[in-house]
């Protein structure tokens, strides 16, 4: 009797990295849950797309800022092997002008939301004996940033987080890593704009990342060839940052 395949929730899957993450690992076998928070039609493209390869996908909608939604939304997907949280908000602003509201959405969606679905899903893992959690952070949640008081703090929590539940839970056969994007040319970008401008030279490669290179490095860190690691903050950043 063939095993069932191993199932993945990417967030904030219908374009740019968390696209690319759900296509990268449903070419290794997975199946995808596809959730988006409300751009439905990107995210039943990156479905129909997964789907072609050969494995199933399904799609979800939720407002990570609405823990409500959150809980709904884990009781609609049930039990996930792969969970990588991906989903962000990253407002800018002078640090002086964020108002609570703003700050409570930020770590709403960027670490409540993730916390919610690792206690949701890490019993399943647990049971299993096996599972990955893999959380996006960034160069500048690193280093911070002007402007992005509040994206950074949160960042830096799910760094935290990370190790802590890496500690918490490696011996039940689940590993936890983040990774820490550079400077990504998303579908917003042109080869002109102010971003690209503004950050021109900052790395090593002579280059802007793509999509494709995170999900790569995502890629690895759920397969079996990546078990070995854990509790790691992965730079992938084209040299911006070295350490």
């Amino acid at each position: 009797m063939t095993a069932p395949r191993k199932r993945a929730l990417i967030t904030g899957a219908a374009r740019n990295i968390g696209r690319a993450t759900a296509l990268a690992l449903a070419r290794q076998g997975f199946d995808i849950v596809v959730h988006t928070r409300r751009d439905e039609e990107g995210a039943l493209e990156v479905a129909r797309q997964i789907e072609r390869l050969g494995v199933h996908a399904e799609v979800v909608l939720a407002d990570l800022a609405d823990a409500d939604a959150v809980q709904r939304v884990i009781g609609e997907i049930g039990r996930v092997d792969v969970l990588v949280n991906n989903a962000a908000i990253r407002p800018r602003r002078p640090f002086l002008e964020v108002v609570p509201a703003e700050w409570r959405e930020v770590f709403a969606v960027n670490v409540e939301a993730p916390v919610a679905l690792c206690q949701a899903f890490i019993p399943g893992m647990q049971a299993a004996g096996w599972g990955r959690i893999v959380s996006m952070t960034g160069v500048r949640s690193q280093v911070g940033a002007a402007g992005r008081a509040s994206s950074s703090a949160a960042k830096h929590a799910l760094v935290g987080l990370t190790r802590s539940l890496a500690q918490e839970f490696g011996r039940d056969g689940i590993t936890v890593n983040a990774v820490c994007p550079g400077t990504i040319i998303t579908d917003r970008d042109e080869p002109d704009s102010a971003r690209m401008i503004e950050r021109a030279g900052v790395g090593v490669l002579g280059r802007f990342g793509q999509p494709d290179d995170i999900a790569a490095v995502v890629g690895f860190l759920v397969s079996e060839a990546g078990g070995y690691v854990t509790g790691q903050t992965w730079g992938a950043n084209g040299g911006e940052l070295m350490s």
